[in-house]
């Protein structure tokens, strides 16, 4: 939480942290053991002395600072009441509500914190402007919040294939957002105050520190992207240095499911073998200790010591030591480590009461509870928008949701669309609405092909395409489809229409985006993200013109009416674009509208590689019309797609690829329409993949040499694969983790059927299964 918030982790812990350098000033008479010499030749080390020791007996209360003693009760003779305990521990609490919770607590009860409004958010103001993000999202007149990302690059392995099926396109598209990272996360919610509509937008500078995460964070950058980001003036330092640290929800709430274990606690504690030199280490500490707690000290402080001689004091002084150190009770002191700016520290023994301990404890405990909070830091964010049950908007949204939910949600991301469909629904239940898709499809007339964002918020402003968008408006309030031609612009000039643009003001205080020019922060998340909230907004009104027939005079006299249950934007919630791809949509809610791939005849070889030099000559000749022939990354098969407007009907085409001579290719090639090549060879091997294993299909000649009741247990096998493969992906989403399931990336599985290279070919049928260890093929002599 230091990092995260600039200051104190958890003000509730009052123990003093002195620096090294005073403990060392503190240090009396410090030595060396003459039987053993930890850390020798360390810096810092004191020389040994005649009848000097490790542990130097340090009885000095420090000046300005009650001690944790001086507030014991009376058993410490202090005279003060006892420590308090910090209230229990909320595990329901979110993440939001602990970082407001302890920022509140550091600027002062009761003292309400200046909103800054500095809308640009970096780690230094993150979190009061969460709770101004928290209070826009709660406002009772909100709407919506748009969302957009920023980067560091999108592709690992080039271009995306352009028949891919919605499988193999979401699992590359899974793998890029592995490798890359999100630089920027801007959001703006639109709320509706009377007949205005209001936008406050924020941008949140975001970056993963160390130790937030499993293991060090690796990404790629890519070259051009971030050229592009420095093209539009992305602050790359403060990005690093600045950035709001993040770790996924996931990991948040599994570190939360595990209880806090007091040092005191030696419930399954193995302890470390101690040579005899360690141990005569341990006693001259005892006999110290010893003899402080004899006295009235209120705390004894070692000289510094390195981690291995700290691990060796946490195990041997937080044993039961009633005993061994003569005292009334267990534990009768606290232990803490000093802070130090190197790797040697001194360690400071505190005199208390159990009750004294037990809320040091409780402290330590809330101490590690706001610390597993600050590790998830910026994805809270994610959490304030589910729970806020608003719709949310994003233009060209498909990369946007996959890198909001790998990064600050869940890594990695579910191994199947399914999982990722439930997943979305999850953290965005009020529905995902994508203006990219809205620009393409329902509102084409208006758009046009300018759907990028810039052009499509040119037009929702009124700088561009002026006159299709009245034409729109005119069509649907006079009941003429938009576009129809010369008679519809004579009847339009006749009578016109007046209609208003609906506007969106920026919020009070939020002046960032205020009165730019030429777009002088586009690409900045935020700014990006208040241009989709407009677009969107202008969207509602004509989508809801369209729904009624009424033009401006339109029935729904809210934003809110129009993206209800019955609204005007019901028919495309859940459908974002995706681009280089027939694929109209993918749907993250909702039913997926169908891809019509009659025409694609595939060439499939499981056995070689399938090259267009060696398959087009031969289609040619078929003189079968206009052919674009589409190579499939892994080289085994060459989709033939029959251009538009060809007279061949899609089943000839195929029966006439079909029945011509490859002579290029090997003999195991086929012929496959694509629901054959879907079913039979896709199907299966996504399947494996999600499942993590490797698959291999079997080839025609196998295939062949199989009876039909051989060949439909086949197919009834790698059918029994699929489900299982999908049941696992469903598990893994309902809490399991996919690595602790998922078997080696080495394990194969093999279709029945096909032989292994090297091996005489398997019985013809067999249950395709997760293979178990194999064992080792006889020797010469027929022995094991």
């Amino acid at each position: 939480m230091e990092a995260l918030l600039g200051g104190q982790c958890n003000p509730v812990v009052a123990l003093e942290r002195g620096s090294a350098r005073e403990a060392r000033r503190r240090v009396a008479g410090g030595g060396l053991l003459r039987t053993f010499q930890p850390g020798r030749g360390s810096p810092g080390d004191a020389p040994a002395t005649e009848g000097s020791s490790r542990m130097g007996n340090v009885p000095r209360k420090p000046a300005g600072r009650q001690s944790l003693a001086g507030q014991a009760s009376a058993t410490n003779g202090s005279g003060q009441g006892p420590m308090r305990a910090p209230a229990g521990l909320d595990r329901s609490e979110t993440t939001s509500q602990n970082i407001i919770r302890v920022f509140s607590s550091q600027v002062g009860n009761g003292e309400k914190s200046q909103p800054g409004f500095d809308i640009d958010i970096t780690k230094e103001n993150f979190a009061p402007m969460l709770d101004e993000f928290r209070r826009a999202l709660a406002e009772p007149g909100a709407l919506f919040c748009a969302f957009d990302l920023e980067m560091s690059g999108l592709m690992a392995d080039g271009a995306h294939g352009k028949l891919d099926s919605l499988e193999e396109r979401y699992m590359a598209m899974r793998g890029d957002v592995q490798q890359f990272l999100t630089t920027q996360f801007g959001a703006c919610v639109v709320s509706q105050d009377g007949s205005r509509l209001v936008a406050k937008s924020f941008n949140f500078n975001v970056f993963p520190r160390s130790g937030t995460q499993k293991g060090p964070r690796k990404f790629l950058c890519d070259a051009g992207a971030l050229e592009f980001l420095a093209n539009n003036h992305f602050d790359f330092s403060k990005w690093v240095h600045r950035g709001i640290s993040f770790g996924t929800l996931a990991d948040r709430d599994e570190a939360l499911k595990r209880p806090y274990v007091s040092p005191f606690s030696r419930e399954g504690v193995t302890d470390m073998h101690l040579r005899d030199d360690l141990k005569a280490f341990v006693e001259e500490l005892r006999d110290k200790v010893r003899e402080w707690l004899a006295g009235a000290e209120p705390e004894y402080l070692t000289e510094p010591l390195n981690g291995f001689f700290r691990k060796i004091v946490w195990q041997e002084l937080t044993k039961d030591h009633s005993e061994t150190l003569g005292t009334e009770y267990h534990p009768a002191f606290i232990i803490e480590t000093v802070p130090s700016d190197n790797w040697r520290a001194p360690m400071r023994f505190l005199r208390a009461t159990p009750a004294e301990v037990a809320a040091h404890e409780a402290a330590k405990e809330r101490e590690w509870f706001d610390g597993i909070h600050a590790k998830a830091g910026f994805s809270c964010v994610l959490e304030l928008i589910r729970d806020s049950n608003l719709p949310v908007v994003g233009h060209n949204m498909l990369f946007d949701l996959m890198f909001v939910m790998n990064d600050f949600v869940q890594s990695p991301l579910p191994p199947s669309w399914a999982g990722f469909r439930q997943l979305t629904q999850e953290y965005f239940p009020a529905g995902v609405y994508d203006t990219k898709y809205l620009a393409k499809n329902d509102l084409f007339d208006v758009f046009g092909y300018d759907s990028g964002l810039a052009d499509a918020y040119a037009t929702a402003v009124g700088a561009a395409r002026e006159e299709e968008t009245e034409r729109w408006f005119h069509a649907a309030e006079h009941g003429w489809a938009p576009g129809a031609g010369e008679q519809d612009g004579e009847a339009r000039q006749a009578e016109p229409v007046t209609w208003r643009r609906p506007k969106v003001e920026h919020g009070k205080a939020y002046k960032r985006y205020q009165d730019l020019e030429g777009g002088a922060l586009a690409h900045e998340a935020g700014y990006d993200a208040y241009m989709t909230a407009v677009v969107f907004a202008f969207s509602l009104r004509l989508l809801d013109a369209k729904r009624t027939g009424q033009g401006t005079k339109a029935a729904t006299k809210t934003m809110g009416g129009m993206l209800g249950g019955t609204g005007a934007a019901r028919e495309v919630k859940g459908r974002v674009a995706v681009v280089g791809t027939d694929y109209p949509c993918f749907a993250v809610s909702g039913e997926q509208p169908p891809v019509d791939r009659s025409h694609v005849v595939v060439v499939y070889d499981n056995g070689g590689q399938v090259n267009s030099k060696d398959v087009m000559p031969t289609v040619h000749g078929l003189k079968v019309g206009r052919v674009f022939p589409t190579a499939r990354k892994d080289g085994t098969a060459l989709y033939l797609s029959l251009a538009p407007g060809e007279d061949l009907a899609p089943e000839t085409f195929y029966q006439k690829v079909r029945g011509a001579s490859f002579s290029a290719l090997t003999p195991s090639h086929e012929v496959l329409t694509w629901t054959e090549f879907e079913s039979r060879v896709l199907a299966p091997r996504l399947s494996a993949q999600a499942a993590g294993l490797t698959y291999t299909p079997p080839t025609p000649s196998v295939m062949a040499d199989l009876g039909a009741t051989a060949r439909a247990e086949v197919a009834a096998a790698a059918a029994r694969a699929a489900a299982a493969a999908k049941a696992l992906s469903s598990s893994q989403h309902e809490g399991k983790q996919a690595t602790e399931r998922r078997p080696s990336p080495s394990t194969h599985v093999t279709l029945p059927g096909t032989p292994d290279p090297g091996e005489a070919p398997p019985p013809p049928v067999e249950e395709l299964r997760r293979p178990t260890r194999r064992k080792r093929p006889p020797t010469q002599d027929g022995g094991d």
